[in-house]
């Protein structure tokens, strides 16, 4: 080709030239410099371009792109990035997808997903730096049907968040991928009125101030945090089972955490919580209730882990609270009490290797109060650095009903005082099944110590101002007071050792003081009550 002549989509190529095929691919600019040559033949300048066209990296650009049913009405591939000053209803009365891609960026005031009944909206944000931001709420499901998709490092931020906002509607949000974010400076209700599902995985986020799962009495929400480095951070309370129904799962190294923590909080509410797998965690910055008004559960297992300040199963007279804490390395910590029945009725399974610790612990502590707690299998504990009180309090003060079995090799460990009132009982059954007391022990209550479970202690007492009866039954139950023992103080007391049990002790008393009563029965072969100092019966020692 002479000069002079083009070809009909080459430039000429002379001298010091920049060669550009069509000037820009979709953001993509591809051009050479051909430096100190007098002359390009038109082909060579062919061969460059073919090249570094060749070679050149697939061009990627930012997408927003809106189809169907919405409002303002769409074209298709709207502007990056795209402003709309009012709202945006994807799927306002029929199906509507909004898709935000690789960078795009979508800004409004209000956003909906399935705006009436028979609307059906989805939108996808994906990639990194893909945004869509909502300077007020984001309803995803507020009649109809709503579906958000936020991957690969996409986010999505609004004041008030809502999935599944009325009675008839369904929305659901995934979150997905490390960088994926969805921030909400104002609540987040998953279930006002509707049902709510939110999945948070792989590593994405999502924040608020008060999170609720089934706000309202006939809603139904659900959240599921799986994966490492996959977070719910709740600013504020959290409510599971507000008025309706809750279920929360952090499962696979997945973490969620607020201030206080609610599950079944009015009365018809009725809140799940499972927390499952190494590195699982809920943490309560302040107390957690599992029944307060309401009903609530609480599993915790396969080494996940609760932590808080006060615990609750069953707070008020309408309460009813159960928690499972089983498996090895799981565990429920809470940095002050723990309370197993204050006003209603409480349940707790500490099994298979699971352990739980607070400072005091209460099991039927109000009047009206029911608590039972178990504690079974090998490696499975129950650590109480201060005191425990069985049917009632700390400061003498008559409860409900308390109930405690240590059983197959559970441990139960006190480092305070440890009281069982007139209605309550403990009971210790099984080979290394053990209470192991650091300070006084009073039972009002009974006390049974079977089939080789062991108590250990300082000073015990049975039938103190009030009734109680202990019994050590079966070859290798014991009972060992590193101080005295005294059956009958002030009140009424009775000790059975049978069929092999043992106590010891140094002094024994059985009445001691006017108007006491204490009976001791040692019977069967093997069974021993041994006091290292003197036994006294009856009288003022």
């Amino acid at each position: 080709m002479r000069e002079g002549r083009r070809s009909a989509w080459a430039p000429v190529c002379r001298g010091d030239l920049a060669v550009t095929a069509y000037g820009k691919l979709r953001g993509l600019s591809v051009g050479f410099r051909i430096a100190q040559r007098p002359v390009l033949r038109a082909g060579l300048c062919m061969v460059f371009l073919a090249a570094a066209l060749f070679c050149a990296p697939a061009p990627l650009w930012a997408e927003v792109t809106a189809t169907g049913d919405g409002n303002p009405s769409f074209t298709g591939t709207e502007p990056d990035p795209w402003t709309v000053s009012g709202e945006i209803r994807i799927g306002n009365t029929g199906t509507g997808t909004l898709t935000i891609a690789d960078g795009g960026s979508v800004s409004n005031i209000y956003g909906y997903l399935g705006y009436s009944s028979t609307g059906d909206g989805t939108a996808t944000v994906t990639g990194t730096a893909s945004s869509w931001t909502n300077s007020g709420g984001l309803t995803v499901g507020r009649y109809g049907t709503g579906t958000l998709s936020v991957a690969d490092g996409g986010s999505v931020s609004n004041s008030i968040g809502y999935l599944g906002e009325y009675q008839i509607s369904n929305g659901t949000a995934t979150v997905t991928g490390t960088a994926s974010s969805w921030s909400n400076s104002s609540k987040l209700t998953v279930g006002r009125y509707g049902t709510g599902t939110l999945t948070v995985a792989d590593g994405g986020s999502v924040s608020n101030t008060y999170g609720y799962l089934g706000e309202y009495q006939i809603s139904n929400g659900t959240a599921t945090v799986t994966g490492t480095a996959s977070s719910w951070t709740n600013s504020n309370k959290l409510y599971v089972g507000n008025s309706g129904t809750g279920t929360l799962t952090v499962a696979d190294g997945g973490s969620v955490s607020n201030t206080y923590g609610f599950l079944g909080e009015f009365t018809t509410g009725n809140g799940t919580a499972t927390v499952t797998g190494t590195d699982s965690s809920w943490t309560n910055s302040a107390f957690l209730y599992v029944g307060r008004y309401g009903t609530g559960t609480l599993t915790v297992e396969n080494g996940g882990s609760v932590t808080g300040t006060k615990g609750f199963l069953g707070y008020d007279s309408t309460g009813d609270g159960t928690a499972t804490v089983t498996g090895t390395a799981s565990r429920w910590s809470n940095s002050d009490s723990l309370y197993v029945g204050w006003k209603g009725t409480g349940t707790l399974t500490v099994a298979d290797g699971g352990s739980v610790s607070n400072t005091t612990g209460y099991v039927g502590e109000d009047p009206g109060g029911d608590g039972t707690a178990t504690v079974t299998g090998t490696a499975s504990s129950w650590d109480n650095s201060g005191g425990l009180y069985l049917g009632g309090d700390d400061d003498s003060n008559v409860g409900g009903t308390g109930t405690i079995s240590v059983l197959d090799g559970g441990t139960l460990s006190v480092g305070g005082d440890t009281k069982i009132y007139a209605a309550s009982t403990l009971t210790l059954s099984g080979a290394a099944s053990s209470l192991e007391l650091s300070d006084s022990f009073t039972n009002e209550g009974t006390l049974t110590v079977a089939d080789g479970g062991s108590v250990t202690g300082t000073t015990g007492y049975v039938g103190r101002y009030s009734s109680g009866t202990a019994t050590v039954t079966g070859t290798a139950s014991s009972w060992t007071n590193t101080s005295f023992l005294t059956v009958g103080r002030y009140g009424t007391g009775t000790l059975n050792v049978e069929d092999g049990g043992s106590v010891t002790g140094t002094d024994g008393y059985l009445g001691r003081y006017s108007g006491s009563s204490g009976t001791a029965t040692v019977t069967g072969n093997d069974s021993s009550w041994d006091n290292s100092g003197g036994l006294y019966i009856g009288g003022n020692e």
